[in-house]
């Protein structure tokens, strides 16, 4: 998974094509890349169903977002991460072949 990390850090701030299944979280809709990494979409809450664990393939401008664990003030226990989040500002996809 390091190597791909690697890439990921290499490829930041720019155009990029990643390909991995499509899945959604409380936070968004996101694609998982080899080795359990999540790469979610800029915009988008939820796959369309007919999308949903399917293989995709999206391109657009990798970021990364450090993120922190909000504090639980509320009655819903909020979902709780860890280190940053990739993400995918202006994606576009499509069904990978």
């Amino acid at each position: 998974m390091a190597d791909r990390t690697d890439r990921l850090i290499e490829a930041l701030g720019s155009e990029v094509s990643l390909t991995g299944e499509a899945v959604d979280y409380k936070i968004g809709a996101a694609l998982l890349l080899e080795g359990d990494r999540p790469v979610f979409l800029e915009g988008l809450d939820y796959w369309p169903a007919e999308l949903r664990s399917r293989r995709m393939t999206v391109r657009g401008v990798l970021r990364r977002r450090e993120s922190t664990s909000p504090a639980d003030d509320g009655p819903i226990p909020a979902q709780r991460t860890q280190g940053g989040k990739w993400w995918i500002e202006s994606p576009a996809w499509e069904r990978a072949s």
